[in-house]
């Protein structure tokens, strides 16, 4: 089997990697460049899963007949917060697509507002790493008061989607 994740992000495809060991999936798998056609910071459930599935038909379009992954976080509302929620979208050889949301991690209203402020062109994780100085593709860390990472966050919603799209309808693996 082969996994091909729309992006060139080592985080990204390292939490491909574990998930699909964790889920005992042996797959070669590959990163190739696509485009999210969303903004630096995705804003929206609707955006940053449109995101993710471009990157998905990004790496299909690069590797057919590869199980395509696609993965974008963005700023979802979530009452009276604003959280940050990784989708990740799968598209199966066969055309099948599947998305499953990480868990949500609040983000600090101030860096929403400045996010905004910057034309969605700063992310908040940016934003964060410049007051805090934390890893800019990592600041889960921070704003979960160091109970969870981006990594894990990813590995939990990568290992959802991937085992819905390689299981048949009789629920077997592929």
């Amino acid at each position: 089997m082969k996994i091909a994740v729309g992006s060139e992000s080592p985080l990204k495809f390292l939490a491909v990697r574990e998930a699909a060991l964790a889920l005992g999936i042996d797959a070669e798998i590959v990163a190739c460049a696509a485009r999210s056609d969303v903004p630096p910071q995705p804003y929206g459930r609707l955006e940053t899963l449109f995101g993710a599935f471009r990157g998905a038909d990004g790496a299909r379009a690069a590797h057919p007949g590869a199980y395509a992954v696609g993965i974008e976080n963005g700023l979802v509302p979530d009452g009276a917060r604003t959280c940050d929620i990784a989708y990740v979208a799968v598209v199966a050889p066969d055309g099948r697509r599947f998305s499953r949301a990480s868990s949500a991690v609040a983000v600090p209203e101030e860096l929403v507002h400045a996010s905004f402020v910057s034309g969605r062109n700063a992310t908040a994780g940016a934003l964060e790493a410049a007051r805090s100085g934390c890893d800019p593709a990592d600041p889960h860390r921070v704003w979960s008061g160091g109970t969870t990472d981006r990594k894990t966050l990813l590995i939990e919603a990568l290992k959802e989607a991937l085992l819905a799209a390689t299981r048949t309808e009789e629920g077997e693996a592929r």
